[in-house]
Parts: structure tokens; C-alpha cells; sequence
């Protein structure tokens, strides 16, 4: 399996509740960003995977990080979100 089904697997596992979220950011932002997994997608996509690139990065399960950097961390709630309102743009989402 290359890169680009990896992460669209990941993306189709989160979205059927096979990954905890904690589990979802890490293994993505290592498949897109460590990885090189963002050159494998086109223009209108990787706009999207970025974003939600942006949101599991900013994601912090720890309540002091939250309380002390409100402007730099996100929690569950919020990163989840994000990343729940831009699944639906993507368009391979539905190919496997």
C-alpha cells in the first residue's frame, strides 16, 4: 500500500470510528508531514488536508496546555470539529 492510500485509509478508518482521536493525529501527522504523504495530492485536497493537518497538530490532550496557551492549543472538541467539517470536502473520500 504507497503513501496516498495509507492516509486515505487512516482518513476512512477515523470517520468509521476505528482510530481514537489522540491516535488519529498522531498517525496522520506522521503519514502527511514526516512522511511526505502532502506531495502525493492534488491542489483542492491537500488546501484541505492542510487544514486538517493544522488542527491535529494544534490538538493538545493536556488541560494545562489548554489553560495556559488558549491561542495556540486545541482541545478534542475543537480540533475534532474542524476536522469533522472538512472531511466531507475531500474528494476521494469516498473511493475505497
Amino acid at each position: 500500500m504507497d503513501m496516498r492510500e495509507q492516509i486515505i485509509l487512516l482518513l476512512h478508518s477515523y470517520v468509521q470510528g476505528k482510530y481514537d482521536f489522540p491516535t488519529f493525529c498522531d498517525v496522520f501527522s506522521s503519514l502527511y508531514y514526516t512522511s511526505g504523504g502532502y506531495k502525493l495530492f492534488g491542489e483542492g485536497d491537500r488546501e484541505n488536508l492542510d487544514q486538517i493537518g493544522a488542527a491535529v497538530e494544534r490538538f493538545s490532550p493536556s488541560s494545562d496546555d489548554l489553560r495556559r496557551y488558549p491561542k495556540t492549543y486545541y482541545s478534542e472538541r475543537q480540533a475534532r470539529e474542524i476536522v469533522d467539517n472538512i472531511l466531507p470536502r475531500l474528494s476521494f473520500l469516498g473511493t475505497i
